[in-house]
């Protein structure tokens, strides 16, 4: 019988994976909530199953790991084995495949790299950023190699037929690699879900903010909320990775029906309270259109006698809306889409 010091021993890396998916889902968790909030419109309660699956699938991978230690601590000596070949091999070819792609990456936009405010740490947290990406485009590619490298292994040093020679079939010689290959497939769907696809906007967003000018004025964002009959101009908005940075030099027109504005609000800075759900204009001035004088749309206003103030308005829109492209297929993930069909 194994005494307590084997028995830790066995499951000391357990312990650790599990310790560690503790520390990820108690970090990871409430981002992914703000970021919900950040980015959708409504409370919590209100928001569709898809939105609300998103931490919970977090959840789920950081503790993946510490399930398939658990399931490999409870097999026997030669399912080990064969779990730790393909492991092994499957772990190295993801390994080679992601650092290949990272290299050539790099080099294609190690330009627009360098003009980072720190090139060092801004390149890091982008490729970290793009793991999710990443590993969603290459993980069918590494399973496919990394099962092939195992099992070439075990045969061509005639393993295999030593195992079949002890009674078990080829199916239950395998399926140690089918297990993993679930898990990694569990992963694929996790990543594919959300995460891999926002990585993606992410790239795009980054490299076209890279690529202009902080003061040119095609950083300039239109947007139109078509249901509540409202206009947004942006002078100076907050990059996709700034969630909680004030909109600068903003304008908002009101209208109450086709061509008839009610009001023009135009201040110097604009900022998201997600508690609240208001944004607060500082510096602002709203100027009112009665409908028996509407203002000509092309015309400038004047604000003779109004004073700078600071105004909330319970706006439905949220900064990821005003920000982020309206409709792009391939930076949407499971959740996105439901909303769009």
């Amino acid at each position: 019988m194994a005494n307590p010091a084997q028995h830790l021993r066995q499951w000391f890396t357990f312990l650790v994976l599990l310790v560690l998916g503790g520390v990820a889902a108690w970090f990871l968790m409430p981002r992914e909530w703000s970021q919900m909030q950040w980015e959708i419109p409504g409370t919590p309660s209100e928001y569709p199953l898809a939105q609300l699956l998103r931490p919970w699938l977090i959840l789920l991978g950081c503790f993946l790991p510490a399930a398939g230690m658990f399931l490999y601590n409870c097999s026997d000596i030669m399912d080990r084995y064969v779990a730790r070949t393909w492991f092994t091999a499957f772990m190295m070819c993801t390994a080679i495949l992601t650092l290949i792609y990272i290299i050539g990456d790099f080099a294609d936009n190690v330009g627009d790299l360098m003009n980072l405010e720190s090139p060092l740490e801004g390149t890091f947290r982008f490729y970290l950023s793009q793991l999710p990406m990443i590993l969603n485009l290459i993980l069918p590619y590494t399973l496919l190699l990394g099962t092939l490298w195992a099992l070439t292994k075990l045969s061509s040093s005639s393993e295999i037929t030593g195992m079949l020679q002890s009674g078990r079939s080829l199916l239950r010689i395998n399926s140690p690699v089918i297990i993993g290959a679930v898990f990694a497939a569990v992963y694929f769907g996790i990543f594919g879900f959300h995460w891999a696809p926002n990585s993606t906007l992410y790239r795009k967003l980054m490299f076209s903010s890279l690529s202009q000018n902080k003061n040119d004025s095609s950083r300039s964002i239109i947007y139109k909320n078509d249901d509540e009959s409202r206009i947004w101009y942006i002078g100076d908005p907050p990059g996709i990775d700034s969630p909680g940075e004030p909109f600068r030099q903003v304008r908002v027109e009101q209208f109450g029906a086709p061509g008839k504005m009610e009001y023009e609000l135009f201040a110097d800075e604009a900022s998201w309270d997600p508690h609240s759900r208001t944004w607060t204009f500082l510096h602002a001035i709203e100027k009112a259109y009665p409908q028996q004088q509407p203002r000509e749309l092309n015309g400038v206003p004047l604000f003779s006698g109004d004073g700078y103030q600071t105004r909330k308005k319970p706006y439905s829109e949220t900064p990821w809306q005003l920000i982020s492209p309206n409709v792009r297929v391939d930076t949407q993930g499971t959740p996105a889409l439901q909303e769009i069909i």
